[in-house]
């Protein structure tokens, strides 16, 4: 038997709640990308999710954002040896 929506709701065209489903690049899944850990001291992590309101942007794209903004105010040379193991996919 199928479940009947009450009468005065409208059938929903996507979901508002939880983590949007699309990446940061058109046809890209967050649930695709790599998972990450971090332990962080309680003050750190209020200050990180106190930011991410702020900005009114996810976890995910905050770090992100602050990432891209810490590699691009590097010295020129450090720069582009950050950039070159990025490219080269080394971890360390």
């Amino acid at each position: 038997m199928a479940r009947k929506r009450p009468p005065n709701r409208e059938p929903r065209s996507g979901s508002t709640r939880g983590r949007p489903r699309e990446g940061l690049r058109p046809g890209e899944r967050v649930r695709d990308y790599p998972t990450v850990t971090v332990r962080l001291p309680d003050d750190v992590r209020a200050l990180l999710h106190s930011l991410c309101a702020q900005l009114d942007m996810p976890l995910r794209q905050t770090i992100r954002h602050m990432t891209v903004c810490f590699v691009r105010d590097l010295p020129a040379t450090e720069r582009r040896a950050v950039m070159r193991r990025a490219r080269m996919g080394s971890p360390d």
